[in-house]
């Protein structure tokens, strides 16, 4: 066979391929740590992203919930999920500034406490995998999908859960 040949038949292969739109359609992720594992979140959840020079700690909450902060008049919990998430905690988290990452939706909003941001990635639909088994149900519960050793969180579970609401009165 020719090269030719060998190149119509490839060109025929990849005709022959039906093309999902989806597929080509991309999502703007915001990629951070916990601990040292790589996870993200879709912007348009995101209103905005800030050095935490001070959070405020309030007793009795659940100790996933760091305490609160001023953000330009604001007040806004701030939740560790890596500790929700039960993900041991890096020494090297240490050297870090720690970062808050503010995430909305109609009913809630709350920050994320991380300790390092990679920055704005966009990534294909058609990269993203389902959560792989052997994960615990607690945590795939609030992933989405991963790709490349990325966990895309669920943020829309993550907003609407109830285990972020305190409801206690001291």
């Amino acid at each position: 066979m020719s090269k030719k040949d060998i190149l119509k038949l490839r060109a025929k292969e990849i005709s022959l391929k039906p093309l999902n739109i989806d597929d080509l359609k991309q999502i703007e992720l915001l990629v951070f740590y916990l601990s040292d594992e790589i996870y993200a979140i879709e912007t348009s959840y995101i209103d905005e992203v800030s050095i935490v020079k001070h959070i405020t700690e309030i007793p009795f909450m659940p100790n996933f919930i760091k305490g609160v902060i001023n953000l330009r008049g604001h007040i806004y919990s701030i939740v560790d999920l890596a500790k929700y998430l039960g993900i041991i905690e890096n020494e090297q988290t240490k050297d870090f500034i720690p970062k808050v990452i503010i995430i909305k939706s109609e009913n809630m909003e709350f920050g994320i406490l991380t300790y390092k941001i990679d920055g704005i990635k966009k990534i294909n639909k058609s990269e993203l995998s389902d959560i792989p088994v052997g994960v615990s149900d607690k945590n795939r519960k609030y992933m989405k999908s991963i790709s490349n050793n990325l966990v895309v969180l669920d943020t829309e579970k993550l907003l609407s859960d109830e285990n972020m609401k305190v409801y206690q009165e001291i």
